[in-house]
């Protein structure tokens, strides 16, 4: 049975109560594992997010729509899923305001996963669900589209092609109908991660070959047609592994930059790796950025500067942060930050990753991916709204939550009586609104009574921590009159 713990954990930076900001961070989930995959800005300047839930929803995974304000306050969350595995990538929003949204399922279809594709309402409300794929294995990963009536999914095929995988191009109506597939590879493996549309109106897809190339995996970068005719094919890469995971026009010279990771080159294990093309997919330039533990790309976006902006992860011993990268259109660094997920206590170690980035009407940039404890399993959707100067807010706010334990009174004033349904051994830990911690106590019991006379008035934060399985049980915030 799922455990329904949900928390929205925010961030702002420090301004008045209930005042719209240009920057915070935001951790949504329960006790299952949760990640946002793809964040897209949306017509009334708010957000929605697409990625996976193991806390709600009815399998072991569920396909995992959110749509925030701008602000960064949830306004309404979907599941879309079967009795087994459902993961979400790709989004779009329609002329309507709702979304088409792809990823994969083996609830449904004909195979062991298939392509999974589901287009809502602007509330989340499920139109029309469709799969596609054969006997064997097939993934969506992303998708755009051609007009407000048609578009093209792409990801990989395991029953169609010639290889063990071959990416696997999708064209279809708003209406959910097919109208053309198409797989691209040869004897070995592909895939497709990423697609833009180009000023032409032709399609730029990023992903991996073994089939080509010089190494184990190279990037595979292909430009199509409306038709999902090739226009041109290239690789690019070493003797090791290269995986491209996202692909963008280059707005200055109708050429592009792909993105993602490389073993072939860098300093060691995987850095990341950006090319930049000319419009006939030639090579102007390309960059490695890393240090020597494991750095992956995923996300990228150009900025108002000629910049570009990328995103992933770098991991060494002890640690495991989203990094962000900056540099120039002419392969200069300007810029490199790290986040290390959400946190108000030193002692308590995040691991985060960093999946998918964009440049936002407000001249700012948010980021989307997960955050966890680092020795833990269980990680929660990661979001970081950043003004233009790359700077988020580092101070606590407010917090919604709904949690399988009681706070009471709330107002409080003398004491504050905290019962649960869980009787691991727990710390319940007591923060005022700077983040400092004021209260620490650990407990074994469904029930514990603090003393908080010498406490002043104001909002606190309470968070109870189950140091058996080493996750939050909930995180509440309490008011003393």
């Amino acid at each position: 049975m799922r455990r329904f713990v949900f928390f929205v954990l925010m961030c702002w930076s420090a301004m008045g109560w209930g005042q719209q900001t240009d920057k915070f961070t935001v951790q949504f989930g329960g006790l299952g594992d949760d990640e946002g995959q793809k964040i897209i800005q949306t017509f009334d300047t708010g957000y929605a997010i697409i990625g996976s839930t193991g806390s709600f929803g009815n399998g072991s995974s569920d396909m995992y729509l959110l749509k925030l304000d701008k602000a960064g306050f949830l306004q309404w969350s979907k599941t879309f899923g079967g009795a087994n595995v459902e993961n979400g990538y790709g989004i779009v929003q329609l002329k309507d305001s709702g979304y088409i949204v792809v990823g994969n399922t083996n609830s449904k279809g004909y195979g062991g996963y298939d392509g999974y594709i589901v287009r809502t309402n602007k509330v989340g409300d499920t139109i029309w669900t469709r799969t596609f794929g054969g006997a064997d294995w097939d993934f969506l990963y992303d998708v755009k589209a051609l007009s407000d009536t048609t578009f093209i999914a792409v990801g990989k095929t395991s029953s169609f092609g010639s290889g063990d995988y071959d990416c696997y191009l999708i064209k279809f109506d708003v209406n959910g109908d097919t109208l053309k597939t198409k797989a691209i590879g040869g004897s070995q493996y592909e895939d497709s991660k990423s697609i833009t549309k180009t000023f032409e109106g032709n399609y730029l897809i990023g992903g991996s070959t073994s089939s080509f190339g010089n190494g184990m995996k190279d990037f595979y970068i292909n430009l199509v047609n409306a038709n999902l005719n090739i226009i041109w094919s290239k690789t690019f890469g070493g003797i090791s592994d290269d995986v491209c995971n996202k692909v963008l026009e280059d707005i200055d010279t109708a050429g592009f930059f792909v993105f993602g990771s490389t073993a072939s080159y860098g300093v060691a294990l995987n850095d990341f790796w950006l090319i930049r093309l000319n419009n006939n997919g030639d090579t102007i330039w390309t960059k490695t950025r890393g240090n020597y533990d494991d750095e992956e790309g995923f996300g990228m976006c150009e900025t108002n500067w000629q910049h570009i902006l990328t995103c992933g992860l770098t991991a060494g011993a002890g640690y495991h942060k989203a990094l962000l990268y900056q540099s120039t259109y002419t392969n200069v660094d300007v810029f490199q930050t790290q986040f290390s997920g959400f946190s108000t206590d030193d002692a308590i170690t995040y691991a985060s990753d960093a999946y998918d980035i964009i440049h936002t009407s407000d001249s700012g940039y948010i980021f989307v991916g997960k955050s966890r404890l680092i020795d833990a399993n269980e990680s929660n959707i990661y979001v970081v709204k950043m003004n233009w100067h790359l700077e988020t807010a580092t101070l606590i706010n407010d917090i919604q939550i709904q949690s399988p334990s009681k706070i009471y009174p709330n107002p409080f004033d003398d004491f504050i009586k905290i019962s649960s349904n869980k009787n691991n051994p727990n710390t319940i830990s007591l923060y005022d609104m700077l983040g400092n911690c004021i209260i620490t106590q650990n407990y074994s019991n469904s029930l514990i009574t603090i003393n908080t006379t010498n406490l002043n008035r104001g909002v606190y934060i309470i968070k109870i921590f189950d140091t058996q399985n080493k996750s939050f049980i909930s995180i509440s915030k309490a008011i003393k009159y």
